[in-house]
């Protein structure tokens, strides 16, 4: 069985973040990995976009749940990769578990409820009882527990109560972990990480937080 990982993160993002999203998501299609994400600006399609670019895609392998049918102009195309998480007769269980993720939908409209209540299924798949065995993301992390920053803490949130492998690229330990996948990239992928740090390094320096979702 494919190995499988939920790819999500802010919509706001560094271009050296999002460029080693690129090289990560084709080294997942690569190596033979499932993707499990929700089609959001920034992140979520930076992932995707990678995930395309390796010689050995195939959109069985891409699972991009969508929100409701026709939201940013996507449409529900399974042959595609692409699903209307509305559509699936559990979704009224997915909704109440992005609830019991996120503790309220208080201040949400109709649209922010629904972006939030396709995010179980980029964690515990269409079933909504199968986890992924990992979760990639880009998030700026708050306090302790795991908790990040927007609406990626719903994905991460269930992840960790799953027992999901949670990597944050914002962090320095997340880049290390996600070095190994690199290693047949290594000249652009070093490049890119190289950046990266440089990026994090003037930020943390300057005392300034990087743009998050």
């Amino acid at each position: 069985m494919a190995k499988r990982a939920a790819c999500v993160g802010s919509r706001a993002l560094p271009e050296e973040a999002a460029n080693v999203m690129l090289i990560l998501g084709s080294r997942l299609a690569t190596l033979g990995w499932e993707i499990h994400s929700g089609d959001a600006e920034g992140s979520d399609r930076k992932w995707h976009e990678g995930f395309m670019q390796s010689p050995l895609y195939t959109p069985s392998r891409a699972f991009i749940y969508l929100a409701w049918n026709g939201v940013g102009n996507r449409y529900h195309d399974p042959e595609n990769g692409f699903y209307d998480a509305t559509q699936f007769e559990n979704y009224g269980d997915a909704r109440a578990l992005a609830l019991e993720a996120r503790g309220s939908f208080e201040g949400l409209g109709r649209g922010g409820i629904a972006l939030h209540s396709r995010n179980p299924y980029q964690v515990l798949t269409e079933t909504l009882n199968d986890p992924v065995d990992t979760i990639l993301f880009y998030a700026q992390p708050v306090g302790k527990a795991g908790k990040v920053k927007g609406g990626t803490n719903t994905a991460v949130a269930l992840a960790l109560k799953h027992n999901v492998t949670a990597i944050n690229l914002y962090t320095e330990e997340g880049l290390r972990r996600v070095e190994s996948f690199m290693t047949k990239s290594k000249t652009k992928a070093e490049e890119l990480l190289s950046e990266y740090r440089l990026y994090l390094d003037r930020e943390r320096a300057a005392g300034e937080t990087a743009p998050t979702g």
